[in-house]
């Protein structure tokens, strides 16, 4: 029945659709026709159009340009004319610019003028203070040298009544190691003392746990002065024996409970009725169950007594081994401590014996104690004159090399007086612009401002002057860059022309030999904007279409040629397969969902993987992009590896830096490639390389050139370890000199070769080695060797 309704169905389908489609068909010849004019103007004519538009464009553009350009050059010829005057006016201010440098020299001179009257005027003073200090150290000087020559006559005197100490430490010392045997004896005599205390209360306790009452009760037997270990092993067999007696206890006890169960079913039994045990049905004996419980509960009762006996037993077996352990301990040390009391008695009356001395006694320390205080005590008066003389010369040499300082300081003092003076006297001279007379009494401060006026004077005719120039210069490009460009321009327009020209030549002709009225008609249809390939579908789906509606329309027809369709019965079977369906899909749709959800939540799952993935791969990207970005702006590269190189340069110049400061000094690199020093005697703060003195800035240099050195062998692959040092140590003071030359012997262990060209006397001294070139009037330079 469905294929009959289906088929009658798609008989009245077909026609509707057929009816659709025919009415359709004029609608799709007329677009047949368009696509065919739309294709003919889109190949002919559309790229033509195109680039007469774009060069329409292009003339509008370039037209605009150049009128800017032509605009931009007449002004900047009005502003040229303007700063070459202005250049003019500026030129004459900045050729007499120096005549301020020398006014502001001048007064510099003048105020270090007034600065040397002061230190003059204060060094009068401080020579005329040096002066009577001096006189006053020569008094104190010939006082002191008095009383070092009292104090050496007295220590002489003292030194004659001091006694043999020799013999007293001897003495002193015999004394000293009886003292020690007498002590060691009594000690050793309190020790055992002591230890047998100790085993008295040890066996004390032996006899406090023997008379326990459980011990009382069971070992009357036992003898109290028996030995410890035998009394341990009586006890232990008497535990063994409680312990049987638990165990056979137990098996009574076990047997009563047996008892005790089957005294359940003695309620039960009948005579005449069978055992539910046996099944016996005469019962002569039947067991008494107060009995049996009376007897458990005294087992049981015995079996904790017995329990109790075992534990105490063995508490007290436990501590008589403690006690035993002690008890042997200590009658162990009682035997050391004698034996070591015995040898010390020996060796105490072989001491005594060995006194020597008549003069003194050896049971009389006291007088022995009494000599040698004296004589300590005249040991220490002899000391403290000694120290008191030692301390009077090391005054009297302290102010000896003081007069010698102060005299070195008084002549140092005038000396820098007459330097002063020379210089005051060289500045006045140097002063011809300015008169002393005219600014002497003016302030520093005052001076000092003057100063920065003409410099400010100088240094803004300057800048202006630059400014000017800089101006006229960047004014002077501007034209001539847009001279230029307008020629430029003016070319590039004609040539625009004459392209448009022949555009509209070629789109006439085409026009022509297409048969179209003019340009606007083919615009009119180019401006359809049809999608070829989309109108070409549709049109051909439609024709198809209409020629398969036709043929199964015919078809359908055939077939239902004699049958007969009843539609009510129909209705009704599909309401109830409708109903059946409805409940399956139902159940079918609650399982779709599920599974639907489980889908989808392992869909999320794995996007959510996927687009971490691609958030890392992009974060990383991103991070490598901004590292590129920043190495590639400007000169972010070149710094980049310079950066790199300048660090390893300076990595490998500091081993031998830090060495040559003593490991106080090192190199290092900030973020602009500048180098720095950390100064690891002041807290390791970082400071700037100018504070360095001549010989470590001489050392530092000479690291670096030395690492330079070695990277330029690597890299070249050589063994040279031959370089010059060429001048650089005239400026150097004799201590940073002794470093230069530290620096260079260092050079010697590693077997380099260091050649110094220097005018400095002081390396011949220090060179094994070396060539000493003079310059001859007559001969021109004459060369020694030192090994000839």
């Amino acid at each position: 029945l469905n294929a009959l309704k289906n088929l009658f169905e798609k008989i009245e389908k077909q026609k509707s659709e057929l009816s659709k489609l025919e009415s359709k068909e004029n609608e799709y010849k007329e677009r047949e026709s368009q696509l065919r004019n739309y294709e003919i103007c889109v190949m002919n004519f559309k790229y033509i159009l195109d680039n007469k538009k774009e060069n329409e464009k292009m003339i509008k553009q370039c037209e605009e340009n150049l009128k800017n350009k032509r605009d931009n050059f007449n002004r900047i010829k009005i502003q040229l004319k303007q700063s070459e005057n202005k250049f003019n006016e500026i030129k004459e201010e900045y050729e007499s610019r120096d005549a301020l440098i020398k006014k502001s020299e001048e007064l510099k001179k003048i105020i270090r003028i007034k600065e040397l009257d002061k230190a003059i005027n204060k060094l009068d003073e401080q020579i005329k203070k040096e002066e009577e200090f001096l006189k006053d150290t020569n008094i104190e000087i010939e006082n002191m040298h008095k009383q070092i020559k009292t104090i050496a006559e007295l220590v002489k005197t003292k030194k004659k009544e001091v006694p043999d100490l020799k013999e007293l430490a001897e003495i002193r010392q015999w004394f000293t190691e009886k003292n020690h045997l007498l002590k060691m004896i009594k000690t050793l005599e309190n020790e055992v003392q002591k230890f047998k205390r100790e085993y008295d209360s040890f066996i004390d306790k032996k006899f406090v746990l023997l008379n326990q009452e459980i011990v009382s009760k069971m070992f009357n037997e036992i003898p109290r002065n028996l030995q410890i270990d035998k009394i341990i092993r009586i006890l232990m067999d008497k535990k063994d024996d409680i312990e049987m007696e638990i165990e056979l206890t137990d098996n009574k006890i076990s047997h009563l409970q047996i008892q005790n169960k089957l005294s359940e079913y003695v309620s039960e039994l009948e005579q005449g009725k069978p055992c539910p045990l046996c099944g016996s049905i005469v019962h002569p004996n039947i067991l008494n169950i107060e009995n049996v419980e009376n007897q458990l509960k005294i087992d049981n009762e015995q079996k904790q007594n017995l329990k109790k006996a075992f534990k105490s037993i063995s508490d007290i077996v436990n501590q008589l081994n403690i006690i035993s352990a002690q008890i042997n301990d200590k009658e162990n040390m009682i035997q050391e401590k004698n034996a070591e009391l015995a040898n010390y008695n020996k060796n105490l009356q072989k001491h005594i014996r060995g006194f020597q001395w008549q003069k003194y006694q050896p049971d009389d320390e006291m007088a022995v104690s009494n000599v040698f205080n004296k004589a300590e005590k005249l040991k220490i008066e002899i000391e403290d004159m000694e120290n008191k003389k030692e301390s009077l010369e090391e005054s009297f040499n302290r102010k000896k090399h003081d007069k010698e300082e102060y005299q070195e300081k008084l002549e140092k003092t005038k000396q820098e007086h007459t330097t002063k003076k020379a210089q005051r006297d060289i500045l006045f001279s140097q002063i011809t612009i300015l008169s002393y007379r005219d600014f002497g009494e003016m302030s520093n401060e005052w001076l000092h401002k003057e100063i920065t006026v003409f410099l400010q004077q100088y240094n803004e005719i300057e800048n202006d002057y630059k400014n000017a120039e800089d101006e006229l210069t960047q004014l002077k490009e501007q034209k001539n860059r847009l001279n230029g460009e307008i020629l430029s321009d003016e070319k590039n327009l004609l040539q625009l022309h004459n392209n448009q020209e022949n555009i509209d030549m070629e789109l006439n002709e085409r026009i022509k030999e297409k048969n179209y009225d003019n340009i606007d008609t083919v615009e009119k249809i180019l401006g359809w904007n049809l999608n070829i390939d989309k109108e070409r579908k549709e049109i051909t789906c439609f024709w198809q279409n209409l020629n398969e509606v036709k043929v199964q329309l015919e078809q359908f027809e055939r077939e239902r040629v004699g049958r007969i369709y009843d539609a009510d019965f129909h209705q009704q079977l599909i309401l109830d397969i409708e109903n059946m369906n409805r409940t399956r899909e139902e159940k079918n749709q609650q399982l779709g969902n599920v599974k639907g959800n489980i889908e989808r939540m392992r869909q999320d799952l794995q996007n959510k993987f996927s687009l971490e993935k691609d958030k890392e791969s992009l974060e990383n990207r991103a991070s490598d992009i901004d590292t590129l970005k920043k190495l590639f702006r400007e000169s972010g590269f070149v710094n980049y590896v310079s950066s790199i190189y300048l660090k390893n340069l300076c990595n490998s110049a500091n081993h031998r830096f830090h060495k040559l400061t003593r490991q106080n000094l090192s190199l290092e690199l900030n973020e602009n490639n500048e180098f720095q020093i950390k100064d690891f005697l002041n807290d390791g703060r970082i400071r700037n390389v100018k504070t360095l003195s001549g010989g470590q800035t001489f050392q530092a240099a000479f690291s670096l050139a030395l690492a330079l050195a070695d990277n330029i062998q690597k890299l070249a692959n050589t063994n040279q370890n031959f370089f010059f040092l060429d001048e650089g140590f005239g400026t150097l003071d004799n201590e940073s000199l002794q470093i230069v030359l530290d620096t260079l012997k260092s050079l010697y262990k590693e077997n380099r070769i260091v050649g110094i060209i220097s005018h400095v006397d002081e390396f011949q001294q220090e060179i094994p080695v070396y060539l000493k070139v003079k310059n001859d009037p007559k001969k021109g330079s004459i060369i020694e060797k030192n090994w000839e």
